[in-house]
């Protein structure tokens, strides 16, 4: 029977979203060991609007795991 990875409990760096994808890559780095079985997304639909400059892109940190299941890429 195979495990069903979306039902575990969310990782404590899983989701943050940041508007830079090198700060996103910098939280993952902070992880040691288990930094690889991270990635930053983009996201498609940006999470942010800024009333100056309208909306804003956002990066978020996911499991590498879920990502492959769901089909979406990773960044590099």
């Amino acid at each position: 029977m195979r495990k069903d990875i979306f039902r575990e409990p969310l990782h404590p760096i899983e989701g943050i979203q940041e508007f830079d994808k090198r700060k996103a890559q910098n939280r993952i780095s902070n992880f040691g060991k288990q930094k690889k079985d991270f990635c930053v997304v983009k996201e498609k639909k940006p999470s942010w609007r800024d009333n100056s400059s309208g909306w804003k892109q956002t990066y978020s940190v996911q499991r590498r795991d879920k990502m492959k299941e769901l089909g979406i890429s990773c960044l590099r």
